[in-house]
């Protein structure tokens, strides 16, 4: 395979590797920064938990404890 000369594949090869770049970063704030509460198996599973968490009511946090 030769080297790319035509600018359009160029700036599709740089736009993919922005995308792939990009849905790295989600996964890692997805998997990191969104629940503490909820895992998540991978982003079907955090969709999941999206369209789940709009049709319910949110549930208020438990109380805390007292000393």
């Amino acid at each position: 395979m030769g080297d790319l000369k035509d600018p359009r594949l160029m700036y599709l090869k740089a736009a993919l590797f922005l995308l792939a770049g990009s849905v790295s970063v989600v996964g890692i704030l997805i998997e990191h920064y969104i629940d503490p509460r909820f895992k998540f198996a991978g982003l079907g599973s955090f969709v999941l938990y999206l369209t789940r968490a709009r049709r319910a009511p949110h549930a208020p946090d438990p109380p805390a404890p007292e000393d």
